[in-house]
């Protein structure tokens, strides 16, 4: 079963492995840090990769022709206090057709509902904008100012 529910009028659906993936990333007893969700046809979440290598294993794994909903694990802090931080990334390739782009905005929500509470949700159509270091940066921003931050990629100024 999903994480959390899908339309209910069956406009968007997921396949199996999706639930498992999400909840692999979730986990404290698993090494996933990493999920990447794609379409199978006009209107199924499938699953297009996981792993434990992070943006690394995105980057790797990602198509410039595709969209892509991803939740991504990081840890934040230092030795007396780590914490756990959950980005949800949208990647829509900067290839993808503009209906495919306007699909993929109609569903964001929904999918973000699938994938379950984030503490950041990042959307892009270049991959350079994930920087893991500016990325775990807003995080922690994020995770001490009162709702969660909303952040389109690009110009987003410097974390340094």
């Amino acid at each position: 079963a999903p994480a959390a529910p899908l339309p209910a009028d069956g406009s968007m659906q997921s396949s199996p492995e999706v639930a498992a993936a999400i909840a692999d990333v979730r986990s404290d007893s698993t090494p996933a840090d990493i999920c990447m969700f794609g379409y199978e046809g006009k209107t199924k979440i499938v699953l297009k990769y996981s792993g434990k290598d992070g943006l690394a294993g995105l980057k790797a794994n990602i198509s410039d022709s595709e969209v892509h909903f991803c939740l991504l694990r990081l840890v934040t802090g230092d030795q007396e206090s780590k914490r756990v931080k959950f980005v949800y990334i949208t990647h829509i390739g900067q290839s993808v057709g503009g209906v495919a782009k306007g699909r993929a905005a109609a569903h964001r929500a929904d999918v973000e509902r699938l994938l379950g509470q984030s503490h950041l949700s990042f959307q892009t159509d270049d991959m350079d904008d994930l920087d893991e270091v500016r990325l775990a940066l807003q995080t922690s921003v994020a995770a001490e100012t009162p709702g969660r931050d909303e952040l389109q990629g690009g110009d987003q100024g410097s974390a340094a």
